[in-house]
């Protein structure tokens, strides 16, 4: 009997033995306590611009009549209107919004009347554009479209609105999406002593693709 009983505890111990070498198992209602593990991706979109700069005018042609009375000169009024601006180019490079317009004339009448430009500095947001990113609109209150009325290659340009960046390193926003920018009314004067006719004029508007 003792023989047999040493053969039997020797198999005991081989067992327990062996079960150490293997994962133990989990009991029902015990817990298997697991590492936790991180992991990182980047992120990367890319975003392409337009090419240019679009406009959409909707600028109110100049017209008015009147009748010479021999006593006074005649004041005429009309124009205005609005441009939608996109800038969707997404570099903050920014424009300017520039008119420019001929003498009023007569076919045959050396005679040459130059319209003046007012506004009322109107700019408002289409979309979903920031406000706070509304380009400047310049205030014009009676402005020559000519420095010297003697003087045909006297005509200018003036600048209704701009959009810049420069210099900000991409803080702001300036003109960067869509905006509707109110354009001027314009008035001329025309003298007592005038000839009788039809006066014609062409007024330019220009969008640069970058700030004057």
């Amino acid at each position: 009997m003792k023989k047999l009983s040493k053969k039997i505890t020797l198999l005991a111990a081989t067992l327990l033995a062996g079960g150490t070498l293997a994962t133990p198992a989990v009991l029902a209602g015990e817990t298997e306590s697991v590492s936790a593990k991180t992991g990182s991706v980047s992120a990367q979109a890319g975003i392409s611009g337009q090419s240019d700069i679009s406009a959409s005018f909707s600028a109110t042609p100049f017209s008015a009549t009147s009748s010479l009375n021999g006593e006074s000169n005649i004041i005429l009024t009309s124009g205005g209107g609005s441009v939608t601006v996109t800038d969707a180019r997404g570099t903050g490079a920014g424009y300017a919004l520039k008119v420019s317009a001929t003498p009023l004339t007569r076919t045959g009448d050396k005679a040459k009347y130059y319209l003046t430009a007012s506004n009322s500095s109107s700019v408002s947001v289409v979309g979903s554009t920031d406000s706070s990113d509304n380009p400047s609109v310049n205030s014009l209150s009676s402005v020559s479209l000519s420095d010297d009325e003697n003087s045909s290659s006297s005509l200018k340009t003036i600048t209704l609105a701009t959009a810049s960046n420069k210099g900000t390193t991409g803080s702001t926003h300036q003109g960067m999406g869509t905006f509707t920018i109110g354009l001027p009314t314009y008035s001329v004067t025309i003298p007592v002593n005038a000839y009788a006719g039809t006066y014609t004029s062409t007024i330019t508007y220009s969008i640069d693709n970058t700030p004057s």
